[in-house]
């Protein structure tokens, strides 16, 4: 492992594709629902779902590892225009059964602990829904090589 969060942030994403395919894109949250035109409106599909990782304090650990505890963060955005609020709901009830209680080591369980909509100042409605998230970070471990152990020689005899 040499990315701890690439591989992690692929699976997630690769989960919320397949358990909600309504959803017009899925990924990396990196401010495409602040990106507003008057004109244009957002420069995003929607529906969407986009994931970031907030928070995490970390602890040190043995052999220069570590520990990180904080918030796998969801946010579903929608056009109320096109998307009722029975599909909203239903939008992210997939997406929280998606995530909820998933784990793939070295990461914990995800447990959800927060959800709510954001206020915003055009139409967009946005909710966000954030998981208990927790890692342990060996990729700065140092690396040992295992050397077999000699057969020990005694008298010109091996020992048992």
């Amino acid at each position: 492992m040499s990315n701890v969060f690439g591989d992690y942030s692929a699976k997630l994403i690769q989960r919320i594709k397949q358990a909600v395919p309504a959803l017009q894109f899925t990924g990396a949250d990196s401010g495409q629902l602040e990106i507003f035109d008057a004109t244009a409106g957002l420069q995003i599909a929607l529906p969407c779902s986009l994931i970031d990782f907030r928070e995490l304090i970390w602890e040190d650990l043995t052999d220069n590892t570590q520990r990180g505890e904080g918030f796998l963060q969801i946010r579903i955005g929608i056009d109320p225009a096109a998307t009722d609020a029975a599909t909203f709901h239903e939008l992210q009830q997939k997406v929280h059964k998606a995530l909820h209680g998933f784990t793939d080591a070295p990461f914990g369980k995800l447990l959800r602990r927060r959800s709510d909509t954001e206020q915003r100042e055009n139409k967009y409605c946005v909710h966000v829904i954030r998981y208990a998230l927790s890692v342990t970070d060996v990729t700065t471990a140092p690396e040992y090589t295992s050397i077999p152990r000699p057969v020990p020689v005694v008298n010109g005899d091996e020992a048992p």
